[in-house]
């Protein structure tokens, strides 16, 4: 028996070992031959390996590349809107063609309320986006999701789930995966993505890495469809209070100023009945 070591440079990459049963088998010069091809069989090995790490490393290269490029359109998409039914459908189109979700639902704290309810959906009924309203306090998926801001991938039932609307909807048939929306360091919502459990069985990385970044892109664009509105209401508030302060300014007569005064004010609340008292004079003026 003969065991010659494969050796790449300074790295020995295993040994080439080679029996016989006849005594004195192998000459100075077999031995010569054997150690050459085990020198070029090391060589191989090693190129193999290189290649393979190439082919690898190209393999992440692109994937990462794919990545960047659907998050670069879906950032040019959500861009060009301030609508936030636009945002919400540009965000479940991306979901369903980039990362190949057979439904998707956004879910967003309403604080006045203190629940967590959905806002929209793909893929889901009517009646499941109208059961998913939580209460901040209680134990359900939704609202844990919220506390801890953990993901989670669920297949087949939890003990958090409303067991009345995961039968009446099927869930029993769904892997989910549940992540939290996150917005400025504070969880406000909850998306819940997923697919058939005929369709696959498991989540690649590579989704559940752009689900999150898809959340945070859309999160900022809502936010800022929000601030948007706000910034409007605002406007259009005091473009309000302007006009009717010229009208009533524009009078000495103070029947006028108080009859003026109710109507404006009416009109823009859209009020039936609004009236001014005057506690020094006892007189009340009322528009209809």
């Amino acid at each position: 028996e003969m065991a010659l070591p494969l050796i790449s440079g300074k790295e020995v990459l295993g040994a080439l070992t080679i029996q016989s049963t006849a005594r004195g088998a192998f000459s100075d010069e077999d031995i010569t031959l054997l150690q050459t091809m085990a020198d070029q069989l090391a060589i191989a090995i090693k190129n193999a390996r290189l290649f393979e790490n190439v082919i690898q490393t190209q393999a992440k290269a692109e994937t990462r590349l794919q990545e960047t490029l659907a998050l670069q359109q879906l950032s040019a998409a959500l861009a060009s809107t301030l609508q936030k039914s636009e945002i919400l459908q540009i965000f479940f189109d991306a979901c369903i063609k980039e990362l190949g979700f057979e439904y998707v639902q956004f879910c967003l704290v309403d604080k006045p309320k203190n629940c967590v309810r959905a806002i929209a959906g793909v893929g889901v009924s009517e009646s499941n986006i109208k059961r998913a309203n939580r209460p901040l306090d209680s134990e359900d998926i939704l609202p844990d999701i919220i506390r801890t801001g953990k993901t989670e991938i669920i297949s087949g039932w939890d003990d958090r789930f409303h067991k009345e609307t995961f039968e009446a909807e099927g869930h029993a048939n769904w892997v989910r995966v549940f992540m939290p929306i996150i917005l400025r360091q504070e969880n406000i919502g909850v998306v819940e993505a997923g697919f058939n459990k005929n369709t696959s069985k498991r989540f690649e990385s590579t989704q559940i890495r752009l689900l999150k970044a898809f959340i945070n892109q859309t999160a900022l664009a809502l936010d800022n469809a929000h601030r948007y509105e706000a910034s409007l209401k605002q406007a259009k508030r005091e473009a309000l209070i302007k006009e009717i302060t010229t009208k009533v300014r524009a009078s000495t007569d103070l029947d006028a100023i108080l009859q003026t005064t109710v109507k404006e004010i009416g009109d823009a609340i859209g009020s039936r009945r609004t009236s001014i008292q005057l506690n020094s004079s006892s007189r009340d003026s009322g528009h209809n």
